[in-house]
């Protein structure tokens, strides 16, 4: 079983019976400005996360057997990369299954009205990343739990320049999209302890927490909840 079989068996299907989704619904006609923004985030999420995981790999937070890729660009699989955007567009467009853009409201907003500091949580949210963010960065200094500390060095910042910018409707998007969030979750959750037991990829014992659901390590749990989120929010947000 190799990494483009993963791609095969798991994001390709489902990427396609997205789009299919919407060609019969038309909702691309409607939703121009939806796909422009998954397009953007797909490009986001390419360039932010191509050093961080190259890094990753680098310093031997996980590997993937030669044999199991197609080649690699740095120190990262082909299929790697395509990984970034393919989550990227399922998330995206599974957004717009369940929110078309036709049932948000538009309106003209200026950088005064999205910096939303004064009410008491926006300060709150933003102060106890921050402190999570440092917490993580002292304990991978000191060589602790290095693949879970790089998840939220590299994961909170994002999250931090959401709040800021827009509180309010972040706080609202919680509310709605918490069930497509734990459920791409839970399919990538799945999705991982396939590629696991096949050694698609593996992780040395060192890096982890040792704390595993089943197969899976709960730093990769936590990796596809953070990245599903930075799509569904941003997207939302956009």
């Amino acid at each position: 079983m190799t990494y483009l079989d993963f791609h095969l068996i798991f994001n390709i299907p489902i990427l396609l019976i997205l789009i299919r989704y919407h060609l019969v619904k038309k909702t691309f006609s409607t939703s121009k400005l939806g796909l422009f923004g998954i397009f953007i985030l797909s490009i986001v999420a390419f360039i932010y996360t191509t050093p961080w995981d190259n890094y990753l790999v680098a310093s031997g937070a996980w590997f993937y057997p030669e044999d199991r890729v197609l080649g690699k660009i740095g120190y990262v699989p082909i299929e790697e990369y395509a990984f970034f955007i393919l989550q990227t567009w399922i998330a995206g467009l599974s957004f717009f299954v369940f929110f078309p853009e036709t049932k948000w409201p538009t309106q003209k907003l200026h950088l005064g009205k999205l910096v939303d500091l004064k009410r008491g949580k926006s300060r709150w949210g933003l102060l106890f990343l921050l402190f999570v963010c440092i917490l993580s960065i002292k304990s991978f200094t000191q060589g602790h739990f290095p693949y879970l500390n790089l998840i939220l060095m590299w994961a909170i910042p994002v999250y931090m320049i959401q709040i800021f910018f827009g509180w309010r409707a972040f706080n609202t998007l919680l509310g709605k999209i918490w069930p497509l969030w734990v459920g791409l979750t839970c399919y990538y959750s799945i999705a991982d302890s396939f590629a696991i037991k096949n050694q698609i990829w593996g992780f040395p014992k060192e890096q982890l927490t040792q704390l595993f659901i089943h197969n899976v390590p709960i730093e990769e749990i936590l990796f596809f909840f953070v990245t599903n989120g930075m799509v569904l929010l941003g997207l939302g947000l956009f």
